[in-house]
């Protein structure tokens, strides 16, 4: 009988198996690797270049704008309505002041006051005297007339405007998900590139490097739609007669509507001319609040000394309130006459103090401070200019993504998140082939 031990050479060998492999598990690491660049990659795509890789419809940039649209109609709205509230209840102060207070007129006097005894039982008396009837008809045979105090309201009306309310609260639902979502997925991808840079690279990933996942737009947004579902319900509730609480509701509304506007910014920066002013302005925040709080303290110290020595002698520095309001207007080029006018000439000592005072102040504040703060953001912008000219990447991050050389319509995108281990398996599979092919040649 033959020996076939030769069918069993392979098996036999002391050589390791082909998963195994160094050269393997590095082209396996490779994959894995360029996985993950593609990944980050698209994170930070536009919806127009997402549209291109993967083919998804920019639902987030497509809800938006209805949310911009309809949240616009509902301030609006909400802003007549309550500003006619506000008419309503100032004419019926005013009426019932005229009503109840006797010889009342309008704008002349900023208090209503009596001073003697006989006085207060005059106008108490001239209060309980008066007769108010409610009635329901009109007799014009007898110049008599009935009020009905009962109003109808427009059960319709209503209906519609809290069913706009809720269709409002749905679309701000579905864009906090969707928003939420996507910091989520951010954050993943935060911790999948800290662990390659620290497992792979063996350094930390510096903290302005992991802040690039945390989308500040989409926080924002969380944001302006949580303020809007707020709000939106406490309108329902007041047209509901259930609270009555109109400045509350109006904030929430009020900075709900700020927030969403602010963030279309995000999608005007995917221009490349409004785009710097955007990087301007996030790369020179942290310089700028650094400088702020060194300008503060100088701001602060400004206060209190003018409200403790001035205080007693100008009328624009009797409160701390008055006295931080004053020196903003004088940082600004406002009011600065009259602050220097109506110090009372009282005390030759404090006068000559108030001078050096306000002079220093508007000196230290207007020609030094501010040109600085200014020239903060002058260098940022031309730092920012520079960058974009060259093209040379600034961050670690930046230097990891520009490997990556796939284009958004290039197909590679197109794949779904869970598949990307089977586009490694094939990648590797045609690498170890092609490997394979050459030692073949090379032994030949």
């Amino acid at each position: 009988m033959e020996d076939r031990s030769d069918l069993y050479d392979v098996y036999t060998t002391n050589a390791p198996p082909p998963w195994e492999d160094p050269q393997h598990q590095c082209l396996e690491d490779q994959d894995n690797v360029e996985c993950l660049r593609r990944k980050i990659k698209y994170y930070f795509m536009n919806p127009c270049e997402k549209y291109h890789a993967r083919g998804r419809k920019p639902w987030k940039l497509i809800l938006q704008i209805i949310k911009i649209a309809i949240i616009t109609i509902q301030l609006v709205s909400f802003g007549l309505s309550n500003q006619m509230v506000v008419t309503f209840k100032e004419e019926n102060l005013m009426t019932f002041k005229h009503l109840f207070l006797k010889d009342y007129a309008d704008g002349g006097m900023d208090s209503y006051a009596v001073y003697r005894q006989a006085d207060v039982y005059d106008h108490i008396y001239y209060i309980i005297k008066q007769d108010f009837y409610r009635n329901g008809t009109i007799f014009p045979g007898n110049d008599t007339f009935e009020i009905d105090a009962h109003v109808e309201t427009a059960a319709r009306n209503i209906y519609l405007t809290v069913l706009f309310d809720c269709l409002i609260i749905i679309t701000c639902i579905a864009s906090l998900a969707l928003c939420t979502r996507s910091v989520i997925n951010g954050i993943q991808l935060q911790f999948a590139y800290t662990l390659y840079s620290q497992n792979r690279c063996g350094q930390k990933v510096p903290w302005s490097d992991r802040l690039e996942f945390v989308n500040g737009w989409y926080i924002l947004i969380i944001a302006s739609d949580t303020l809007t579902i707020v709000g939106s319900i406490l309108k329902i509730e007041i047209q509901s007669k259930v609270l009555t609480n109109y400045d509350l509701c109006s904030i929430f509304l009020g900075i709900g509507t700020m927030f969403v506007w602010t963030g279309l910014i995000r999608y005007m920066g995917y221009f490349r001319k409004y785009n710097i002013l955007i990087l301007t302005l996030r790369a020179a925040f942290p310089n700028v609040i650094r400088f702020i709080c060194c300008a503060g303290i100088i701001y602060l110290s400004y206060c209190f000394c003018g409200w403790v020595v001035l205080g007693p002698y100008h009328e624009k520095f009797r409160t701390l309130n008055t006295v931080s309001e004053c020196l903003f207007s004088l940082i600004n080029g406002d009011d600065m006459y009259p602050t220097f006018k109506n110090m009372k000439q009282k005390s030759s000592l404090v006068w000559v103090f108030s001078r050096v005072y306000l002079y220093s102040f508007v000196s230290l504040f207007i020609y030094m401070i501010l040109s600085l703060f200014i020239t903060i953001i002058t260098d940022t912008y031309d730092t920012i200019k520079q960058q974009q000219l060259s093209g040379i990447p600034t961050s670690e991050l930046q230097r990891f993504m520009s490997v990556c050389k796939d284009l958004p319509n290039s197909g590679m995108y197109r794949l779904e998140e869970n598949s990307c281990f089977l586009n490694c398996c094939v990648t590797r599979c045609r690498k170890h082939q092609e490997t394979h092919q050459e030692r073949l040649t090379s032994e030949a």
